[in-house]
């Protein structure tokens, strides 16, 4: 039965337009720049897997809540303020398993830079829980 659920949650998913707030993708973002912009380090650690990683531009990989956290409260310490996001593409990749795309202009008080970032969403107990982000910056925002 459980086998069935998720085949029909995966075909579901795969017909929904990547917009439509009936995507759990596109919802999990929303709370998640909510939290981004709050400057919640501590909720932000929560979108993520026990063994999620980050992958930053230029630097080693940041695995596991608590360093997620760490990260994400340095860069509210250096002067990150707000990030806007927008999803490109959603693509499910299996029926616990999905890629996201998407584009954040992150703004900080030195200025607005464009980023460009692919999620992988892990399925876990009915929630979706970014397992990899990697993301590299387009340049600033004129």
């Amino acid at each position: 039965m459980r086998h069935i659920i998720l085949a029909v949650a995966f075909t579901l998913l795969q017909l929904l337009p990547v917009q439509a707030q009936e995507n759990p993708i596109v919802t999990r973002m929303a709370e998640f720049i909510a939290a981004f912009n709050a400057k919640d380090s501590a909720a932000l650690a929560l979108f993520y897997t026990e063994d999620g990683a980050m992958l930053p531009p230029g630097a080693g990989a940041v695995v596991g809540r608590e360093n997620v956290a760490t990260l994400y409260e340095q860069a509210f310490k250096s002067g990150v303020q707000s990030i806007a996001y927008k999803i490109l593409e959603i693509r499910q990749v299996g029926p616990a398993a999905v890629v996201e795309i998407g584009e954040a202009t992150v703004h900080a008080e030195a200025g607005a830079v464009l980023s460009r970032s692919m999620h992988v969403w892990f399925l876990s107990e009915g929630t979706w829980f970014l397992n990899r982000d990697m993301y590299h910056v387009l340049g600033p925002v004129k």
